[in-house]
């Protein structure tokens, strides 16, 4: 069980998922160009296709339309944001921000 606070541990996960996001672009775009270099490793294989969807663009409706009342509605959500806490309360944190080799496994 962690002994972190819980905004820290939220911090941290949510800088951990960014940095995963970044590499996990950088990794499917080298694929993506050259899909014959790097699509199989020795336990996965990326499969490389091109897909075409459609999707609903309300900013094609017209003005009229767009901005009438009738057609929108409010929803709430709760959002969480994390800041860096005030340096003078607790000094520097020790071992942040985490920094990993981009090519050393975690396991």
């Amino acid at each position: 069980m962690s002994r972190q606070a819980p905004a820290d541990e939220l911090a941290d996960t949510l800088a951990e998922l960014a940095r995963l996001r970044l590499r996990a672009a950088q990794l499917r775009a080298r694929i993506v160009d050259n899909p014959d270099l790097g699509a199989t490793g020795r336990f996965a294989r990326a499969e490389v296709a091109l897909r075409q969807e459609r999707v609903f663009d309300p900013s094609l409706l017209p003005p009229e339309i767009r901005e009438d009342p009738r057609f929108q509605r409010d929803r709430q959500h709760w959002t969480v944001r994390c800041h860096p806490a005030a340096p003078a309360a607790h000094g520097p944190r020790p071992g942040w921000p985490i920094r990993r080799d981009a090519g050393r496994s975690l396991h």
